[in-house]
């Protein structure tokens, strides 16, 4: 057996992963139908935007995308959303909502 034959088989099971990997991130949004642009005050960092995206994607059929740079985020959902929800799962996280 060729020696370097281990090393490319490590390589291709390490590839393997991380296409696995990937995907389990990649989430299917097609069936959201409802958007709503979300305009945030007191965002200043990554994990700013990563928390509050984190809050919403827990609720069950919704998804958020959320830019500390822009200062929005993007939520969508299967249902419709009251403004209250979104309202209160941002300020609860001591942010504040400056427009939907």
């Amino acid at each position: 057996m060729p020696e370097y034959l281990p090393t490319i088989l490590i390589i291709a099971v390490l590839a393997v992963i991380c296409f696995i990997a990937v995907l389990s991130i990649i989430k299917d949004t097609s069936g959201f139908t409802h958007r709503y642009s979300v305009k945030i005050g007191g965002m200043h960092c990554e994990k700013c935007s990563s928390r509050i995206a984190a809050a919403f994607n827990r609720q069950d059929g919704v998804y958020a995308e959320v830019s500390w740079k822009d200062g929005k985020a993007l939520v969508l959902s299967k249902d419709p959303l009251p403004e209250l929800v979104i309202r209160k799962t941002i300020m609860g996280l001591d942010y504040t909502v400056e427009a939907i």
